[in-house]
């Protein structure tokens, strides 16, 4: 696994470092249809949260950014119809509340303010959602 390698290197030299997971707010507001995604996402996160605990006393810092709705290539194959039948569905149990999303550069700016925070702070856990529309 890549960060098992990248954070060997790092203890190795007793270097600072930040390693980002980016996850899903289907760990914490599951969505019916997309079980095995939010499952793997959740699984992300606890492999974060345990590696935290294993670089606890160390400049190394293992974040995770769980991202709300975005726009990309995620549904690109979803037939449309589908689609059409789950944002109700979704709506229904409170899950997809209004249908404003964010873009990947929001994403971005989210990851590099957790690999800016000053060096003293650990952020664990940022998650990152669309405003809802104004009125």
């Amino acid at each position: 696994m890549l960060s098992k390698r990248v954070i060997e290197r790092w203890r190795e030299r007793a270097e600072p470092g930040d390693i980002v997971f980016v996850s899903s707010d289907t760990t914490a507001h599951p969505r019916p249809y997309l079980a095995t995604y939010g499952a793997s996402k959740a699984g992300l996160e606890a492999f974060a949260t345990t590696l935290a605990l294993e670089c606890e006393g160390t400049a190394i810092r293992p974040a995770v950014v769980r991202v709300g709705p975005t726009l990309s290539g995620f549904a690109d194959d979803w037939n449309l119809e589908v689609f059409e039948e789950l944002m109700p569905y979704w709506q229904r149990f409170g899950i997809q509340r209004h249908f404003n999303t964010m873009v990947p550069e929001d994403v971005a700016r989210t990851v590099v303010q957790v690999v800016t925070a000053p060096p003293h702070m650990r952020v664990p856990l940022v998650e990152v959602q669309p405003r809802a529309p104004t009125t």
